[in-house]
């Protein structure tokens, strides 16, 4: 990944197994426009490549006074005339990139400063975990420019609020501060602004000393279980807990413990 000509984000690696993943449009509050999201799909093939060797696990954090502030409304203005299936191969695009970085194997953490809008709201729901700054704002506002919410936001937000409470955001568009996105599952934690990316990197560098097979496991069935049956999930659980079983992992730690006996 050193030396990658890469023209909206920035990489880094902060501890071993961990890359941070920097938007870095400051200047257009990290809006997302065409050219990040080739950036995006092409990191996301990356981040897969050199999973678990070199990756274990991911943060995405925003350079400068935002996480991201969505959609670039001057790319769009580019393609207001182009015919419906361009449009549809383009928004397409970027959905790709959404579901490609929703299954990514490996555990991903949102550290989001300042406003998550829109596209960037969407994207920090398809990390697995999220950390906020008490300035942090984020706010499905769709529906304000004439639009629905997407990049799987109508399965991610009530997955994390319910169903009620996902309607009135969508619904409205209105900003939720920090401290209430906590309160209502939508902010996993909130720490200082100078504590919060190396809060994620932390979090980050603790999955990456962990047992990769296993958290890709977890994540992978958690995503599974939503529309699924308890009988379900138990028979999966079955599956997946048979194979571990078998592991040199949780084989060492058994014989440890009755060693220690």
């Amino acid at each position: 990944m050193d030396g990658k000509i890469r023209k909206t984000i920035r990489v880094e690696e902060p501890a071993p197994g961990v890359l941070k993943v920097i938007l870095s449009r400051p200047e257009r509050l990290n809006a997302m426009d065409y050219d990040m999201l080739d950036d995006l799909m092409s990191l996301s093939d990356e981040i897969r490549a050199g999973y678990p060797d070199r990756y274990r696990a991911v943060v995405v954090c925003g350079d400068g006074r935002a996480f991201s502030s969505g959609g670039d409304l001057q790319f769009f203005h580019g393609i207001l005339d182009e015919p419906p299936n361009v449009v549809e191969t383009i928004i397409a695009r970027f959905h790709l990139f959404a579901r490609l970085w929703y299954e990514l194997p490996l555990p991903t953490i949102a550290a989001i400063s300042g406003a998550a809008a829109g596209g960037g709201a969407a994207l920090s729901l398809l990390c697995d975990i999220r950390y906020a700054s008490p300035d942090a704002r984020l706010s499905f506002a769709f529906v304000k420019v004439g639009l629905i919410p997407d990049m799987g936001s109508h399965l991610t937000l009530p997955a994390l609020v319910g169903r009620d409470r996902a309607l009135e955001l969508l619904y409205t568009g209105d900003p939720v501060p920090a401290d209430e996105a906590m309160r209502m599952g939508l902010i996993t934690r909130v720490f200082s602004k100078e504590r919060l990316e190396p809060e994620a990197e932390a979090m980050a560098a603790r999955l990456a000393a962990g047992p990769a097979h296993v958290l890709r496991t977890i994540k992978g069935l958690t995503h599974e279980s939503r529309g699924m049956s308890l009988a379900d999930v138990l028979a999966r659980e079955v599956t997946e807990q048979a194979k571990l079983f078998k592991t040199p992992t949780f084989q060492a730690h058994v014989r440890n413990f009755i060693e220690k006996r």
